[in-house]
């Protein structure tokens, strides 16, 4: 597949992704985020963006990860009597095959 030119740029991150998601997740049992440049800002413009989240349920062992394409929203859930942990979030593109751009097409 070719590079598509919204994707090229992978060096991008919007400075609140944490503060976003801590403010909607942390210490709830789950919560929605929503991959939004109008929510999160736009630090590349131009580029198909995508949030990444990592988090843990405080009194759980497991680590989970969620990753929305722009545009989408993701549900953030623990399991009961468990609370999210927020470890690591990040909107904007480090990985080109991530959520290809819409306009790319590929043959199979």
């Amino acid at each position: 597949t070719c590079p598509h030119s919204a994707t090229s740029n992978r060096n991008c991150h919007a400075s609140g992704s944490m503060k976003y998601v801590n403010e909607m997740c942390g210490g709830k049992n789950k919560c929605t985020v929503r991959a939004d440049h109008k929510i999160l800002g736009d630090p590349c413009g131009g580029t198909y963006k995508y949030l990444e989240v990592t988090y843990g349920c405080v009194l759980s062992v497991m680590s989970r990860s969620t990753l929305t394409c722009e545009g989408g929203t993701d549900a953030l859930e623990c399991p009961p009597g468990h609370v999210i942990d927020l470890q690591d979030a990040l909107y904007g593109r480090v990985d080109r095959d991530v959520c290809p751009h819409p306009a790319i097409h590929t043959d199979t």
